[in-house]
């Protein structure tokens, strides 16, 4: 599971889920689309992430290699992401 700014997010998904629990494959118009409904939450003074998933039968790295650093599994790790949603909440004054 990654979460994250969904400007950045969306750029490492290639499907998206949809409501009937199918996913098909997530184009760029999809994804302008997405970050269109991230400004609409954005103008409302509303934080949003974007969720996203990526199912792995192996890890796509050595996890035996203690030379494999944090940022290598990450980057590993974040390829090929199915977008699940995105969460908006609101930041509360201070």
């Amino acid at each position: 599971v990654c979460k994250g700014a969904p400007n950045f997010i969306l750029d490492y998904c290639t499907e998206q889920l949809w409501e009937d629990g199918s996913t098909r494959p997530m184009a760029e118009h999809d994804k302008k689309e997405v970050l269109d409904i991230v400004d609409s939450y954005s103008s409302k003074a509303l934080r949003v992430l974007a969720i996203a998933v990526r199912t792995f039968e192996a890890m796509p790295f050595d996890m035996s290699d203690e030379d494999v650093t944090t940022d290598q599994k990450f980057e590993a790790c974040r390829t090929n992401l199915c977008l699940v949603g995105l969460v908006a909440s609101i930041d509360p004054d201070r």
